[in-house]
């Protein structure tokens, strides 16, 4: 099976990352961001560019990874008086954020919808539907013709 290319070019990462030039690092981070997002969204995007959205999340998920040296430490911490700031964050390859996965939603193949709906309660069988007889002076009470059984 042939490599795909990556859903967005070392121009857009560098433009991203504010730098002029990249290393040769850079397509091979982009790669593995285009990898992981073509799994989440269950398609290749081979049959034209990228939709902007998709290329925008890849080059996301690159920069991180692209700035992220491997093998750092899993955590930063800083310390200046009494005052200490420290922040942990995963260096365990790529990975998709919330709102990146929010922004792949309309993308993925296959996903069902989330969010609110209604579910129908009867078969929608023909001839089968609720029938009422009218009773003078009183509500309207349930009829089940004489061939249907409960």
């Amino acid at each position: 099976m042939a490599t795909l290319p990556p859903l967005a070019d070392v121009s857009a990462l560098a433009g991203w990352l504010g730098e002029s030039s990249l290393s040769t690092r850079a397509g091979a981070v982009l790669s593995a961001a285009s990898v992981l997002v073509r799994s989440y969204c269950g398609q290749d995007f081979t049959d034209a560019a990228a939709p902007d959205p998709v290329a925008q999340v890849t080059v996301q998920v690159a920069g991180r990874l692209y700035t992220t040296a491997p093998g750092a430490p899993a955590y930063t911490q800083e310390n200046t008086g009494p005052f200490g700031f420290s922040q942990r964050f995963s260096n365990e390859g790529p990975y998709l954020t919330k709102a990146e996965k929010q922004i792949l939603a309309p993308y993925r193949t296959g996903a069902v919808p989330s969010g609110l709906s209604t579910l129908a309660t009867t078969r929608g069988e023909p001839g089968f539907d609720d029938r009422y007889l009218q009773v003078e002076g009183g509500a309207a009470i349930p009829f089940l013709p004489e061939d249907r059984t409960l």
